[in-house]
């Protein structure tokens, strides 16, 4: 797991203005059940902005994002609000959504064990690699909880933008590197092979 948490030294002032052509900010869109989520109302904070960013860099999926690419992924997230004992999504389900969480404690559910995440924690990275992904494990909160969300249809589109989907396309390289950060992640070491098969 990945945590965003890192030592702030220096704070970017967040653009206000949202990315052209992204979807609105703070705008619930759950899963198809919508049994759980409602909206928070403040905007990401010039402090919560630089610590995603210095995170944003150093995780794979966006680790080749220049600085422009990195601030319009920030602005497209969505924060939301979850009470205690609330599904985020089931095993089975599908969704087109990546999770970092920004406060409160939530647990990863399992056919073989259960992991606790908290602040600065990260799940659903298989969201944004395939589409209509299906979940390969239940995310519960164990507490009140409020985490940031980013679509895959952001995602997708800040990455051709930023020309970096061209570039691997060309490279099966690329991708089987990818695919291997992506089944190293400790939330999906349970996967089967034939999981992990269907990734590609």
């Amino acid at each position: 797991r990945t945590n965003i948490l890192a030592n702030v030294t220096d704070v970017t002032k967040p653009t206000n203005n949202r990315s052209k052509g992204l979807t609105s900010n703070n705008k619930v869109e759950p899963s198809s059940n919508n049994y759980n989520y409602s909206t928070a109302v403040q905007e990401i904070s010039e402090e919560e902005n630089l610590m995603l960013k210095q995170w944003l860099k150093k995780h794979f999926l966006f680790d080749q994002f220049d600085e422009n690419s990195i601030q319009r992924i920030i602005d497209s997230l969505s924060l939301y609000q979850l009470e205690e004992d609330k599904f985020i999504f089931k095993e089975g389900e599908t969704g087109n959504e990546f999770y970092i969480i920004k406060t409160g404690k939530l647990e990863i559910k399992t056919k073989i064990t259960n992991i606790v995440l908290t602040q600065g924690d990260t799940f659903g990275e298989l969201a944004l690699l395939k589409r209509r992904c299906v979940r390969t494990y239940a995310a519960l909160t164990k507490t009140q909880v409020e985490i940031f969300a980013l679509t895959m249809e952001n995602y997708t589109k800040i990455l051709k933008e930023s020309g970096i989907a061209n570039t691997r396309k060309k490279t099966n390289q690329e991708k089987e590197k990818i695919m291997k950060e992506v089944t190293a992640h400790p939330l999906l070491k349970y996967l089967s092979d034939t999981q992990k098969d269907n990734l590609n």
